[in-house]
C-alpha cells in the first residue's frame, strides 16, 4: 500500500484511475475497526494500486480527497 501524503498526490492518483483502477483507504490509526480493515484491503486480489491516508497524520489530503472525491470518512 502506497502511503499519500501530500495533496499534490491526489491528483496524479485520480488521473492514474482514469487509466485503470485505483483503491483509496482511508483510515485512523487510532480505531481497531480500521486497523482490521486495514489488513483485509492488504489481502484482497487485484491488479490496481492500493493508496492508503493515515487521518491523523495527513488531515489536509484527507479533507482534499473527500472535498474532490465527494466521499467523506
Amino acid at each position: 500500500m502506497d502511503v499519500l501524503k501530500s495533496k499534490d498526490e491526489i491528483s496524479q492518483v485520480i488521473a492514474h484511475s482514469h487509466k485503470e483502477p485505483v483503491f483509496i483507504y482511508k483510515h485512523s490509526a487510532t480505531c481497531p475497526y480500521n486497523a482490521r480493515a486495514q489488513g483485509e484491503v492488504v489481502l484482497l486480489k487485484h491488479d490496481y494500486p492500493i493508496y492508503g491516508v493515515v487521518v491523523q497524520y495527513a488531515r489536509d489530503v484527507s479533507d482534499e480527497l473527500a472535498t474532490s472525491l465527494a466521499v467523506e470518512h
